[in-house]
């Protein structure tokens, strides 16, 4: 998965706050980390490209947070886009 901070539409644009690093075999991944006030966006992904999978998010917070979800499936036309 990743952790991206969202401006906007304009989310692709901007740099990773944080990623769960190199795919592993393993049935649950978890991260503490400490983040400034903003909009961020939770990418799940599967080690295989243009491969769907179930995911579960649970997300622990100090303060009250909004949550939506994004009703978007990628297609296989979709380029893979290295963010800067």
């Amino acid at each position: 998965w990743r952790l991206q901070k969202q401006h906007g539409d304009h989310f692709v644009r901007h740099a990773e706050k944080s990623d769960s690093g190199p795919y592993v075999a393993q049935r649950s991944i978890t991260l503490r980390s400490k983040l400034p006030p903003g909009h961020y966006m939770i990418i799940p992904s599967t080690f295989a490209p243009n491969t769907d999978g179930a995911f579960m998010l649970r997300i622990f917070t100090d303060l009250e947070i909004k949550n939506y979800f994004l009703l978007i499936r990628p297609t296989h036309k979709m380029q893979s886009t290295t963010l800067l």
